[in-house]
């Protein structure tokens, strides 16, 4: 019991409650492996907050923790299928593992996550004042045999991360790769 209790610690971000980055380092080769066997796709997607350090100026230490913990709570709302993982990746980076996911719609599905995002009102708890947040994502999708390795998938996501972000935040950037590590614009 104690012993699963400290490999649940270790396992979860303190703040939000999510998976931390050492979970989905741990978790990435299984998911891809059945992906690859089984034939199938696999999407990551690299959200980051837009503007956080502003908010944590602004708001507060405690109003960037409830923007966190807001973010977090709709991910793990919109994002609930039992094969994904959703991260705190780092500071205002979230990352999102879909395995499975429909080739066909995870491009709209993760840009009305956005969508919604920047219309959710938040609320600081330090002076009840009201504000909102918004978010880039860098996002791909692949067969599973693109890569066994979660870096290289993260590499991809990451270069539409800053793709969005330069292109004037709040956007999502979502490309397909192929096997052979040649990327494929959508």
């Amino acid at each position: 019991m104690a012993n699963q209790k400290l490999k649940s610690l270790a396992e979860r971000d303190p703040l939000t409650g999510l998976y931390n980055r050492r979970y989905a380092e741990e978790q990435f080769p299984l998911v891809q492996e059945s992906c690859q066997r089984s034939d199938e796709v696999i999407a990551i997607a690299i959200l980051d907050l837009d503007r956080f350090k502003g908010i944590n100026d602004t708001y507060g230490h405690l109003g960037g923790d409830q923007t966190l913990n807001t973010v977090a709570k709709l991910l793990e709302k919109d994002f609930k299928r039992d094969g994904d993982i959703i991260v705190r990746y780092g500071g205002e980076e979230f990352l999102i593992i879909m395995p499975l996911c429909n080739a066909l719609k995870i491009e709209s599905h993760l840009d009305s996550f956005r969508q919604r995002l920047s219309q959710v009102i938040i609320h600081n708890p330090d002076d009840k004042t009201e504000f909102s947040v918004t978010a880039s994502i860098g996002a791909v999708i692949a067969n599973g045999t693109y890569s066994a390795l979660l870096e290289d998938w993260i590499k991809q996501a990451d270069l539409n991360l800053y793709q969005a972000k330069n292109s004037g935040r709040n956007k999502l950037v979502f490309t397909t790769l192929k096997d052979n590590n040649n990327k494929v614009n959508r």
